[in-house]
C-alpha cells in the first residue's frame, strides 16, 4: 500500500516481472492500467488514468505520471497487465495531512518565545531552547498546559472586541423581544392573524367530522343515497313504463309515434263531424214515415228485468197476443217460428188467475 498525499500529482515507477521467469524484469512492454477509486463507504468506481506507462531505458522498469485529479479520492487502485509479464497492483491510502507537511512547516523555522520545530531526529519534536540546556519532546508526550497560560500579550489586539461583537446587545435583545412578542400577538390574534387561521382550521375540522358522520352507513347523506338509488333503480323505472303503456293504449301500440296517432284521431273525428254525421242527419232529415212504418223489425227481446229497446217490446206484445200456451200456472210465449220460446210467465191460479208475472 502507497500512503499518499490526496489531491496531489504522483511519479510512480514499478518493475514489470516476467511471468515466466520471475526473477527477472520483462522489457520491452507497453503495460496497460486498469484502476478504480473509493470515496468514504461508497463502491468502487471505474477510473480513467490520463498517462500511460512508458519503460525507462531498457531496464524492465516502467514509469507513469499520476495527477492530482486521478488522486483526488480516498483510495486508487491501479493494475498494470501486459503479455508476458505477472499482474502488478498498487493501492493508494490518500490522505490530506501527512508528515511532508509539517516539516516543510518545520523547515520554515517557527520560533515563538524560545520554542522552535525541529525533525533532524527523522520525527517531529517540540524544541525547547533555554540558557542552560535544550530539551527535545516528542507530540506524543507534550508537557502540560499551565494555569492561565494564555495572556492579553499572548492573543490579538482586537481579540477581546471580536468576542464582544459576536455577543448580543441589550439593543438586539430588545429587537428579538419585540419581534418574540409580535410572533405572539400573532398567533393569539382571532380577526387576522394565526388565531383566526386556528379558529377556521377547527370549522373545517368539524365540518369533516359532521360530513363523515353523514356518509357513515345510516348517517343522513347515505339515506339520501339510498333513497335517490331506489328512485332511480325502482320508483322511477316503473313510473315510465307505467306511462309507456299508457301511451301504447292511447296510440295504439309500442313504439307509434303519439303525435302521429293523435293526429290521425283528430283527422278521424274531424271527418266524423264535418261529413259523416252531417251526412247521417241529412239522411234523418229526408226520412219520410212511410220508410218507418213499413220497414220490416228485426225480431228481438229484451231479458227478463231489462229495459227493452221499442223493437222488442213490440215483438213481446205481439207474440204474447198472437202465440201463448197456458198450462197450470205456466204461460210459455214463443217467438215467430212458432216453436222458440221468447218468454215466460207465472199466473198467481191455474183456474182463476188474477195476476200474471213474466219468469224468464
Amino acid at each position: 500500500m502507497i500512503v499518499a498525499k490526496k489531491n496531489a500529482a504522483y511519479y510512480l515507477s514499478f518493475p514489470a516481472i516476467d511471468s515466466t521467469t520471475p526473477a527477472s524484469y520483462k522489457t520491452g512492454l507497453s503495460p496497460v492500467d486498469t484502476a478504480y477509486y473509493k470515496d468514504g463507504a461508497g463502491a468502487w468506481t471505474s477510473l480513467a488514468i490520463t498517462d500511460a506507462a512508458s519503460e525507462i531505458g531498457s531496464t524492465g522498469v516502467y514509469e507513469i505520471d499520476l495527477t492530482a485529479a486521478e488522486l483526488n479520492h480516498d483510495k486508487v487502485i491501479i493494475k498494470f497487465s501486459a503479455s508476458g509479464m505477472a499482474d502488478d497492483a498498487y493501492e493508494f491510502d490518500l490522505r490530506t495531512k501527512l508528515t511532508d507537511d509539517l516539516n516543510d512547516l518545520a523547515a520554515t523555522a517557527i520560533v515563538s518565545d524560545g520554542n522552535a520545530l525541529n525533525t533532524t531526529s527523522g520525527a517531529l519534536d517540540l524544541v525547547t531552547t533555554t540558557t542552560t540546556a535544550t530539551t527535545a519532546t516528542t507530540l506524543t508526550n507534550l508537557p502540560a498546559i499551565t494555569a492561565n497560560w494564555l495572556t492579553a500579550a499572548g492573543t490579538a489586539a482586537d481579540f477581546t472586541t471580536e468576542i464582544q461583537t459576536g455577543l448580543a446587545t441589550a439593543a438586539a435583545l430588545t429587537t428579538v423581544d419585540t419581534v418574540v412578542d409580535g410572533i405572539q400577538a400573532d398567533l393569539s390574534n382571532a380577526t387576522d392573524g394565526l388565531g383566526a387561521i386556528k379558529a377556521e382550521t377547527a370549522l373545517i375540522l368539524a365540518d369533516t367530522g359532521e360530513l363523515q358522520t353523514d356518509w357513515a352507513d345510516g348517517g343522513r347523506l347515505d339515506l339520501i343515497q339510498d333513497i335517490i338509488a331506489v328512485d332511480t333503480t325502482t320508483d322511477i323505472p316503473a313510473l315510465i313504463a307505467t306511462a309507456q303503456a299508457d301511451l301504447d293504449i292511447i296510440t295504439g301500440a309500442s313504439g307509434v309515434n303519439l303525435l302521429t296517432a293523435t293526429q290521425a284521431s283528430i283527422d278521424a273525428i274531424e271527418t266524423d263531424t264535418t261529413t259523416d254525421i252531417p251526412a247521417l242527419i241529412a239522411a234523418l232529415n229526408d226520412l219520410a214515415a212511410s220508410e218507418i212504418l213499413t220497414t220490416a223489425l228485426t225480431e228481438s227481446y229484451a231479458a227478463d228485468g231489462a229495459a227493452p229497446t221499442l223493437a222488442q217490446a213490440i215483438f213481446l206484445i205481439q207474440q204474447f197476443l198472437s202465440e201463448r200456451a197456458v198450462a197450470g200456472t205456466t204461460t210459455t210465449v214463443k217467438k215467430l217460428d212458432g216453436s222458440t220460446t221468447a218468454a215466460t210467465f207465472t199466473l198467481n191460479d191455474g183456474t182463476s188467475p188474477t195476476s200474471i208475472t213474466r219468469a224468464t
